[in-house]
């Protein structure tokens, strides 16, 4: 051991709340958006569940800090501050018009099947609701063939909410990782053995270890799925889709 003391995200969390602006986790819950509850907020501040990097994004402009010193384990100082900064001045979330929509360009193809894509290389982009338009420049991707059914069939687009290291994407969620032909693969993120693994959701695959060629890039927000030429329907879910619908 080397004597440093660490701060988890959801204590750190905490520690926010109790500075100015002082806020309950039920009206934090309501500034966040996206579905967030009293609940959800207690289950980052216990560890249960891990802050995604775009809620993070947000608790850093509401404190005027950083999100980096949210995930910094080592760092157990004061949190940093950002700019000019005036006593109860808080960020709002954003508000999206409901039923209103936001296109994402669709920047390659995801399955084991699939052909890589060189990013951008599409031109296409598919629209989903604007209230998951986060704070991150998400992006869409499509699936092709077998790898992902049932629970993302073929020619499903995929909207994904990019990370910047893989501690950003919570274990259960469905994580999205590339190589670097640009190949993308969707696969749920589990730790066996104190290791990362990325596990199938088609039984007739096998799982594979992050860093082997592969690198995790983003977690799956939402899905649309098609019903039928130019018809599709929409799963959406702001903290990251789990393995099961």
């Amino acid at each position: 051991m080397d004597g440093v003391m660490s701060m988890t995200p959801g204590e750190k969390l905490a520690a926010l709340r109790s500075r100015k602006p002082r806020i309950s986790q039920e009206e934090l819950s309501r500034r966040l958006g996206g579905g967030h509850t009293r609940n959800i907020v207690a289950n980052y501040e216990n560890g249960r569940t891990q802050i995604p990097f775009d809620v993070a994004r947000r608790i850093a402009q509401i404190w005027n800090t950083t999100p980096d010193w949210l995930y910094n384990e080592r760092d157990e100082g004061p949190a940093p501050s950002v700019g000019d900064y005036r006593p109860g001045e808080i960020a709002p979330p954003p508000a999206p018009v409901p039923g209103t929509k936001r296109r994402y360009a669709v920047i390659g193809t995801a399955g084991a099947s699939a052909s890589p894509l060189p990013t951008d290389a599409t031109g296409e982009t598919v629209a989903f609701d604007d209230e998951l338009s986060g704070n991150g420049d998400r992006f869409v991707i499509q699936a092709r063939g077998r790898s992902m059914e049932t629970r993302i069939p073929d020619g499903s687009y995929i909207l994904v909410q990019p990370v910047r290291s893989r501690r950003q994407c919570p274990y259960g969620l469905l994580a999205v990782a590339r190589n670097d032909e640009w190949e993308y693969i969707v696969k749920v993120l589990r730790s066996r053995g104190g290791e990362d693994w990325l596990d199938p959701l088609h039984p007739d695959y096998e799982p594979i270890r992050p860093g082997e060629g592969w690198e995790v890039v983003g977690y799956v927000v939402a899905i649309k799925h098609r019903r039928g030429p130019g018809r599709y329907n929409e799963e959406a879910d702001t903290n990251g889709l789990g393995p099961e619908p």
